[in-house]
């Protein structure tokens, strides 16, 4: 009997024994035009054929893919190229063969998403190639917020996925993270090969190999306090899988002291990554994820350990105890420089410039931008030819004497923020950002539904992938506004979680759907 999934085979045995030959003669010639061609349309039949509904899902699981692919024409982060993937799956799968009638799904979700959407288009309508660097430049921010909504508006619209499916969806985040991880952990170890792996992913350690050149051209030159970034997501992304799957009360039992020593090796990581937004977001991951199991009261525990560490360090600073603090590898001071302690003085100089540099961001943007368009904003556009007067200034030494205002001006005319609420500010203005507020609020308010409703059950496949939404939402949404905050990708990143939530809300109110039933694995992990 003929089969699609016959049909399918015989296409892929038919197309390579077709085109493999051609493509290993441009291959060699170096004219890789003809094997990206087939590789794209390799990937879409692999995708309509076997992720077929799991695509709308898939954004959600590349968000957990670190940096950008360098070798698309134009790089995009996995996020947006499962997104097109996906909007081009509903195009001919849904709209051009079934035409089911579109929904617009969940007001909550609908309506902020649109206010915010239209904002942007109003500043940034224009979708021709000028929008990617002419005279007015930063339109490709706005076109990849296009993207992800109506990719969102796709999703809502795709039939839902199994439980299986979505029950495995925080072990696919952390393999996406331990394999995006590989290209900097290559680099960092052999910096040599950072040249050859940035044609891939800009996910590299460009400090490391810049570091070795200028060793090599002098050997007494040192290098700064070099950051690992990779460590934070890595260590950040294992740790709450452990939170999801293995509730922190039951690592102190003798089968589960595995569990505990990752959750360590975690700490260190993160603490290693050497920026303090991580520690901080790592921090609210560890609350949330016990507070999603146990009670509130339960969160006594880890405030407990903060507050002891705490007293620690303020005992080692005033020589009470000895405490080596200055003894730990400068990246690790730099990030626990915050505390208080006995730190190197390099170490606090580079945290203290940093608090400086971006206070300095906020005082000259509420001087100077903060009424030019208080209530929609002023989009992402960027005036190239003032932004690189600005930059030439900067390299010709012109602010080095004006306490950092010029560097600020220019950080300020790049989008550059650095700071969550002024970039959601200046990018949508005050209607913007009453609206980014409610979605990132009613997003909260959904996955907290799943986790802590009267219904609700610990030993159900799915509650891991609930706990997983929530502490990251909620993490991501903590860390925005206290310590670092990009408004493009963290809309976006808003705009993708409403996605799976709708798909769960569907299953949920589904009165056909199948009850998801608790197996041996999951009761092990409930609390006793």
């Amino acid at each position: 009997m003929v089969t699609e999934r016959t049909i399918v085979n015989g296409l892929i045995i038919g197309a390579s024994v077709i085109f493999v030959p051609f493509l290993i003669s441009s291959t060699l010639t170096i004219d890789y035009a003809p094997a990206f061609c087939m590789g794209t349309l390799a990937i879409l039949v692999w995708s309509f054929f076997f992720l077929k509904d799991k695509l709308s899902i898939w954004p959600f699981i590349a968000g957990s893919i670190q940096g950008s692919l360098n070798f698309l024409p134009i790089p995009l982060t996995a996020t947006h190229v499962f997104c097109i993937l996906l909007i081009l799956y509903y195009v001919t799968g849904y709209v051009l063969i079934r035409q089911k009638r579109v929904k617009v799904g969940k007001p909550g979700f609908f309506w902020p998403i649109l206010i915010v959407t239209l904002i942007v288009l109003y500043h940034n309508h224009s979708l021709s190639g000028a929008v990617m660097g002419g005279e007015v430049e930063g339109g490709k921010p706005a076109i990849l917020i296009y993207i992800v909504v109506i990719a969102y508006f796709c999703a809502i619209n795709i039939s839902n996925c199994s439980v299986r499916f979505l029950s495995r969806v925080p072990l696919y985040c952390l393999i996406a993270s331990i394999l995006s991880s590989i290209p900097f952990m290559l680099s960092t170890f052999f910096p040599s090969l950072a040249p050859i792996l940035y044609y891939i992913t800009d996910n590299v350690n460009l400090n490391a190999y810049m570091d070795t050149q200028a060793t090599a051209s002098d050997p007494n030159s040192e290098g700064g306090i070099g950051r690992l970034s990779v460590l934070g997501p890595l260590g950040g992304t294992l740790m709450l899988y452990l939170l999801c799957h293995y509730p922190i009360g039951t690592w102190l039992r003798p089968n589960r002291w595995w569990v505990a020593a990752l959750a360590l090796i975690c700490t260190i990581t993160v603490v290693a990554s050497g920026y303090r937004s991580t520690v901080v977001g790592f921090s609210c991951l560890i609350i949330s994820g016990t507070w999603c199991y146990y009670s509130w009261r339960v969160i006594i525990l880890p405030t407990a350990l903060c507050i002891a560490a705490l007293i620690l360090f303020i005992a080692s600073s005033n020589n009470l105890i000895n405490l080596p603090a200055n003894k730990l590898p400068l990246i690790v001071q730099r990030t626990l420089s915050f505390l208080p302690g006995d730190w190197d003085s390099e170490a606090v100089e580079s945290a203290k410039v940093s608090n400086e540099f971006r206070q300095n961001i906020i005082n000259v943007y509420l001087k100077e931008n903060l009424t030019k368009s208080p209530w929609i904003g002023n989009g992402f556009d960027i005036d190239r030819k003032e932004y690189e007067s600005l930059t030439i200034a900067l390299q010709r030494g012109q602010g080095n004497n004006d306490g950092g205002y010029l560097l600020s001006k220019t950080f300020i005319m790049g989008k550059a923020f650095h700071t969550g609420w002024l970039s959601v500010y200046d990018c949508v203005g005050i209607i913007g950002f009453i609206s980014f507020l409610v979605l990132a609020w009613n997003v909260l308010v959904a996955a907290a539904h799943f986790v802590f409703k009267s219904t609700a059950s610990r030993n159900s496949p799915l509650f891991p992938a609930y706990v997983w939404i929530l502490c990251s939402a909620l993490s991501m949404m903590i860390t925005y506004f206290t310590v670092y905050g990009e408004f493009k990708t963290c809309f976006s990143a808003l705009c993708i979680v409403a996605m799976v939530l709708s798909q769960l809300m569907d299953i949920e109110s589904a009165p056909e759907a199948p009850i998801p039933q608790p197996d041996e694995k999951y009761r092990s992990n409930a609390m006793a």
